[in-house]
């Protein structure tokens, strides 16, 4: 009989290993990982049913990524490029949303206007990862967006209606597409993996520079201000302080930070010289 016919209980370590050890030679490293966490999880299921006495597959470390995976933030003159490239289209306001709010590229795509008060000049969220309600006043270039967008009565509105319905990854992929390719930051993708040799189950190519570069890119810019690591963390809402050190590759200054058990408030204030990307209409 096949491995896959016998049970649980059957499984070793070794097993676990060997599975992880083929998926990192088909697919990347983050995606190996990811496999191992639903690995993970199924077994421990498994083990609080008590249909098998422990789960091996605590004991198969995760993969380190060396680098393979890491996004990085952009540089003035690749901002530049990327708000040329959106110029007229409704890409270049998901683009300021996300450059000057460090927010998931998600988060971004279904901002409602209830979110935005134009007459204090704030923008809220609440993070993703830890829940906490964060509040910011809007960098000019991105409140004259805001001002300039169609409005609606109804706090509910999403303000940027052409993106609210997609997931994060088809969001990813259209943004590649239609905005980081022809701004010449992305290599042109082959029309399917076969022409490029590569299977369904092939290793994908991994970019420095996608949406997620502009979490970076604030991250950045917010460290330069004098922030805190655990400051910034909170933020950009990473829940690990080395995934926020790594997102660091300086600008502004922190002026008012106020914390408490459910909330943060900040307040950034750029210098006059700041270089702020001209904003092509």
């Amino acid at each position: 009989d096949t491995k896959a016919d016998r049970s649980l209980d059957h499984l070793t370590t070794n097993d676990v290993l060997e599975f992880r050890d083929s998926c990192s030679k088909r697919v990347s490293v983050g995606s190996t990982n990811t496999n191992m966490r639903v690995i993970r999880a199924c077994l421990n299921a498994a083990f609080r049913q008590g249909l098998i006495e422990r789960n091996v597959a605590v004991q198969v470390a995760s993969l380190k990524e060396r680098g393979e995976s890491k996004r990085r933030a952009l540089t003035l003159e690749e901002i530049q490029r990327v708000l040329e490239t959106c110029a007229g289209s409704p890409w270049s306001a998901l683009v300021l949303v996300g450059l000057y709010t460090g927010q998931r590229l998600s988060d971004c795509a279904r901002l409602r206007w209830q979110q935005v008060d134009l007459l204090k000049q704030t923008i809220s969220f609440v993070t993703q990862k830890t829940g906490k309600r964060l509040s910011m006043r809007i960098a000019r270039p991105l409140l004259e967006c805001l001002n300039n967008l169609p409005s609606s009565d109804d706090p509910n509105a999403q303000v940027l209606p052409r993106f609210a319905e997609k997931n994060a990854s088809e969001l990813s992929n259209a943004f590649a597409i239609e905005v980081l390719i022809p701004a010449g930051l992305m290599a042109p993708r082959p029309a399917n993996k076969k022409s490029s040799n590569v299977g369904r189950t092939g290793k994908r190519q991994v970019n420095e520079i996608t949406f997620h570069s502009l979490r970076h890119t604030f991250t950045t810019w917010l460290k330069q201000s004098g922030a805190s690591n655990a400051l910034a963390q909170l933020i950009v809402g990473h829940d690990s302080p080395l995934v926020n050190r790594s997102a660091c590759s300086r600008l502004g200054k922190v002026l008012e930070t106020t914390l408490n058990s459910n909330s943060v408030r900040v307040r950034i204030q750029f210098p006059p010289d700041h270089p702020f990307p001209r904003i092509v209409r």
